[in-house]
């Protein structure tokens, strides 16, 4: 009997990446995920092929988000000169992302939980809509009493290096205060695999 995949795994052997960074898997997994890489990179890909996984794997990225959800938001970027960079400024701007990358959590599900139960202010006032684009000089608080449950899942999270690592310099985040300011505009933010994003905005322009 086959053993189901982990999610994880499945996600990084669709996209053919470690999604995830590499802390998350065994060395099982890796190799699996590697050989299927090698195999898919012999394949030829046609145009449409093409666009459709970058579009996927940019959905993917940002926690699945749904074709209709990225084609209002490139709909959103397509009046400014730059199309791509105010594309991936508008998904970084998403009240779901800048949480994300505070580190509030391990996956965007487990931090969209956090918005739909009302435990997220965002200057002082209660926003349980996800999608919610912020902007500079926004700040964005987690209520009090922060439930145990989570806060000791995410502590345990960050022991474990579950959690990304790396800051980003658009948000000023205090910890101790479960807070953080959005300071302007992301300007520089590491992805862990490449992706076309001209490609994928092609796809949604369909």
């Amino acid at each position: 009997m086959n053993k189901k995949l982990n999610p994880f795994v499945k996600t990084c052997k669709q996209s053919q990446s470690f999604l995830w960074g590499k802390d998350r898997l065994s060395q099982t997994q890796k190799k699996k995920i590697v050989l299927y890489k090698k195999k898919k990179i012999r394949q030829r890909y046609s145009e449409f092929a093409n666009q459709l996984r970058a579009k996927q794997l940019i959905a993917t990225i940002y926690g699945k988000l749904s074709k209709k959800t990225m084609q209002s938001l490139a709909l959103q970027a397509s009046t400014s000169r730059n199309q791509r960079n105010e594309f991936l400024c508008l998904l970084e701007m998403r009240l779901d992302t800048c949480l994300f990358r505070m580190n509030l959590g391990p996956s965007f599900v487990s931090i969209r939980q956090y918005i739909n139960h009302g435990f997220i202010l965002v200057n002082g006032r209660k926003l349980n809509i996800s999608s919610s684009i912020l902007k500079p000089g926004d700040i964005i608080t987690i209520e009090r009493p922060f439930p145990l449950h989570w806060k000791t899942s995410w502590f345990s999270m960050m022991e474990q290096k579950h959690l990304l690592k790396r800051p980003v310099q658009h948000l000023e985040i205090n910890y101790k205060l479960c807070n953080a300011i959005v300071l302007f505009p992301p300007q520089q933010i590491y992805y862990p695999c490449r992706f076309q994003v001209q490609s994928a905005l092609r796809f949604l322009s369909r």
